[in-house]
């Protein structure tokens, strides 16, 4: 069995999202994406878990990323996003 790997910007997922995520629903709903360097979590019921719980974040630039990194060094660039 092949678990499906989570990829919105390959020519699948945008010709059809729907089949990818009905197919992480079923065989991957909680799935660690590298290239996000973030966990995917793919059904309702996680998702609204976590929404609730104090102790996550949709924060990026409290992560330990690379992903953060680039946000600090834009904003010493730049200044602060608001």
């Amino acid at each position: 069995m092949t678990t499906v790997q989570f990829s919105p910007a390959g020519p699948e997922a945008l010709s059809n999202p729907y089949r990818m995520y009905k197919l992480l629903r079923e065989q991957n709903p909680v799935h660690w994406n590298d290239l996000f360097e973030a966990w995917i979590f793919a059904r309702f019921e996680d998702v609204d878990a976590i929404l609730m719980h104090p102790n996550f974040s949709a924060d990026r630039s409290k992560a330990e990323t690379r992903f953060a990194e680039m946000i600090k060094q834009q904003q010493e660039q730049f200044g602060p996003f608001s």
